[in-house]
């Protein structure tokens, strides 16, 4: 980034304001999210187990990369030198990439239950599932400590921007392979996940099809009236989940276009599309919460349950299963 000088004041406090803001409702609504999925018994748990990482990597992010955004925002410099430099440029890596990762996890568990929905509870096992995070927070940190261990790294502070990430020098031989592969990291499992959801509504409206056709030749069974409410629940949640991933692929977009003009074009951008990706990015770890309890019955009784019960008052809500 050219040097611009200090930020102009007015924008200084514009962005403390709502990186202050965004890092509440990300530490604050996580925190939230993972209470309420100890409690909520209406969520199938393999998907509550996923849904748990996600929102364990997102307050992650609160805590060890949006706080200290706002303190280094407020001082309008990187106060915490650069061997912190290096730790938080490696932190930052390990929740983004668990966070993409459980996205990845909860869309393909979504897939086999439309897809082989006879086949799910042999397939997919809590065992399994927990297997499956355990690998996906061993991974993140694998990737990052590989890249940070054998590629010529250095933490990059720019007083300027009050930033700092992980780099690597224009001279070394991993500069641009890198700096492509981070947007590849963004843009290839954004579009796997969009793919494979895609094909799950698509599924998921053949059946509904098939079985409406049907319905008129006779009364449905009990058995039968349960099935068709499995798959609209399925077909929602994996409504639900397509939601999510659509809000990731449009906060990390910014990030993505300017990473990639950048490298086209060798123009760094201002201070105020640096903040704009970085704010964009930050908001994605909280609106997940907001989709599930607008999307899930289940979360939404269970989360007001849990604030009544918090204001010591009582509500006979019922609890629908949705997932």
């Amino acid at each position: 980034m050219p040097d611009e000088g200090p930020s102009p004041p007015w924008f200084n406090v514009f962005r403390c304001i709502l990186l202050s803001l965004t890092t509440v409702l990300i530490i604050g609504g996580n925190s939230f999210c993972l209470l309420i999925l100890r409690r909520v018994h209406g969520i199938h748990e393999v998907t509550r187990l996923f849904m748990a990482s996600l929102a364990l990597s997102d307050l992650l992010t609160g805590v060890f990369v949006a706080l200290p955004m706002v303190v280094s925002t407020a001082m309008d410099r990187w106060p915490y030198g650069d061997t912190f430099c290096g730790i938080y440029g490696v932190g930052k890596y390990v929740c983004y990439y668990t966070g993409l990762i459980s996205l990845i996890a909860v869309t393909v568990e979504r897939y086999i239950m439309v897809v082989c929905p006879l086949r799910y509870h042999t397939i997919v096992t809590l065992f399994r599932a927990r297997v499956a995070v355990a690998v996906i927070w061993l991974l993140a940190l694998a990737i990052t400590m590989f890249f940070g261990g054998s590629v010529n790294f250095v933490g990059d502070v720019d007083e300027d921007e009050d930033n700092c990430s992980l780099d690597t020098e224009k001279g070394d031989f991993w500069h641009y392979p890198l700096k492509y592969m981070a947007v590849v990291f963004i843009l290839v499992p954004v579009v796997t996940v969009l793919v494979l959801y895609t094909h799950i509504l698509l599924i998921a409206r053949r059946q509904i099809c098939r079985i409406a056709a049907v319905a008129p030749l006779g009364p449905m069974s009990e058995e039968e009236r349960a099935a068709v409410r499995t798959r609209q629940a399925n077909r929602r949640a994996a409504g639900t989940f397509l939601i999510v991933t659509m809000a990731f692929a449009v906060a990390w977009m910014p990030s993505a276009v300017r990473k990639l003009n950048k490298l086209a074009t060798g123009i760094s951008d201002t201070m105020y599309t640096e903040f704009l990706a970085r704010f964009c990015m930050l908001s994605n770890s909280w609106l997940n919460i907001f989709v599930y309890y607008i999307r899930n019955e289940s979360f939404r009784q269970t989360a007001r349950r849990y604030i009544a019960a918090i204001r010591g008052t009582r509500t006979s809500d019922a609890i629908e299963i949705s997932y």
